[in-house]
């Protein structure tokens, strides 16, 4: 499967600087761990909206979670 979006390579490296595996971010987020594990991979879009959630659990701005303002990606 071909990415949608190239991972934010911070998400990665911020939760595991946390100490949080992917479960626990996705609980204090407020989604899912497969969620997470997408995110991580590429394969979904940081939006602002899932951005806002990292924000806190993670101790970092909007920009370091590589959120962005698109909320989908067009199909090319």
């Amino acid at each position: 499967m071909p990415l949608l979006h190239s991972p934010p390579v911070t998400l990665t490296s911020l939760r595991k600087k946390r100490g949080f595996t992917q479960r626990q971010l996705a609980k204090l987020a407020g989604v899912t761990a497969q969620y997470i594990s997408l995110l991580e991979r590429g394969e979904r879009p940081v939006t602002e909206r899932v951005g806002r959630k990292l924000m806190g659990p993670l101790k970092c701005s909007l920009q370091a979670t590589g959120a962005s303002r698109r909320s989908r990606t067009p199909i090319q």
